[in-house]
């Protein structure tokens, strides 16, 4: 009884994990890094583009088109940092101090980027946006829809600013399959959809583990 109770909770599962169900765009390039396979390659990670529909944070640097829908500065800037954190988990990787990356008052991103190129202790660049937030519907336990979030990233040479690799990231959180939904129902444990920002953190891990795994590193 319990089994059959089980599969038909199931049925009208599946039919919501369609619509919960999260996606990723992929658009990537060959990366073909400075200095070889041995060495530890430092990167500029250029603070993230956003709009909030009066205020802007351009996206003058990204090699594709990349439409900017509003969200916050904050949202953005907390991006950011999840960039950050995503690197520092890959050791080939060193990414320059955060305060060095600043932009200058009045100073465009090509600007800085030449800025930091010109000293020479930069091999690439990571252009970042935070191009849309959906919230989630409801708290996280209570919550019917999840946050959704889409995310751009684009490797670019400080030599030239060229292109190396570039890719998105976007979507909700991927509902459990039929086997995930009858283990929560035998251990009793409680379904928790992310926020938009939990999601804008998994994307960006995403976006990092996927550029590693390209450049072979």
């Amino acid at each position: 009884m319990k089994l059959r109770a089980a599969m038909a909770f199931m049925s009208l599962a599946l039919a919501s994990a369609t619509a919960l169900g999260g996606c990723s765009g992929k658009d990537e390039l060959p990366v073909d890094l400075v200095g070889g396979r041995g060495k530890v390659i430092a990167i500029a990670v250029l603070p993230a583009a956003w709009t909030d529909g009066k205020t802007s944070n351009s996206c003058e640097l990204c090699p594709d088109a990349v439409v900017l829908k509003s969200v916050t500065g904050a949202d953005a800037e907390l991006v950011t940092a999840f960039f950050y954190e995503a690197l520092a988990r890959h050791p080939a990787y060193h990414a320059l101090d955060r305060d060095s990356v600043s932009p200058r008052k009045g100073e465009s991103k090509r600007q800085l980027a030449e800025r930091l190129a010109a000293r020479g202790e930069v091999d690439v660049f990571l252009v970042p946006a935070l191009a849309e937030t959906v919230p989630r519907v409801g708290t996280a336990r209570t919550a019917t829809v999840s946050g959704e979030a889409t995310v751009y990233a684009a490797l670019l040479d400080a030599d030239g600013l060229e292109r190396r690799w570039s890719g998105s990231e976007y979507g909700g959180q991927e509902m459990p399959g039929m086997f995930g939904w009858i283990s929560m129902m035998a251990t009793g444990e409680e379904l928790r959809l992310n926020s938009a920002m939990e999601q804008a953190d998994l994307h960006v891990r995403e976006l990092v583990a996927r550029m590693v795994k390209a450049a072979g590193r």
